[in-house]
């Protein structure tokens, strides 16, 4: 049987990390929840479940998300990161616009939105 593929959702503000759960949950993925980044790298030593994607906040307390995906890219580099913010982060705002797109969420987001990314990323990692 194979395992189910895990979602971790690291963001600060309670509302948007259940908003984007609820959407993960519904398309058929496990999903993790972290308050931020400490918490969320903590998840990712701790679960045994087949991550495959992290969608993490940009600005949050203890570890920001920036800071979060350049661990797991030294520890993890199998996962992908998306990241959660009202503009680019630091970094992205170079890369073509098809790329941003791929790794970059602005928010507020629909859950088509978040959907359709979830997938994206999902499909290109099989």
């Amino acid at each position: 049987m194979e395992s189910e593929c895990v979602v971790l959702v690291a963001d600060d503000e309670p509302g948007v990390r259940s908003f984007a759960s609820r959407i993960i949950k519904s398309a058929g993925y496990g999903v993790l929840e972290a308050r931020d980044g400490v918490e969320a790298l903590g998840m990712v030593h701790a679960s045994g479940a087949e991550l495959r994607l992290v969608i993490t906040d940009v600005r949050m307390p203890r570890l920001r998300g920036d800071e979060l995906a350049s661990r797991l890219a030294e520890e993890r580099p199998d996962v992908s990161v998306l990241f959660m913010s009202a503009s680019p982060p630091a970094g992205l705002e170079m890369l073509a616009e098809s790329e941003r797109e791929s790794r970059w969420l602005r928010k507020p987001f629909t859950s088509g939105t978040l959907a359709g990314l979830v997938a994206r990323h999902l499909s290109a990692k099989r």
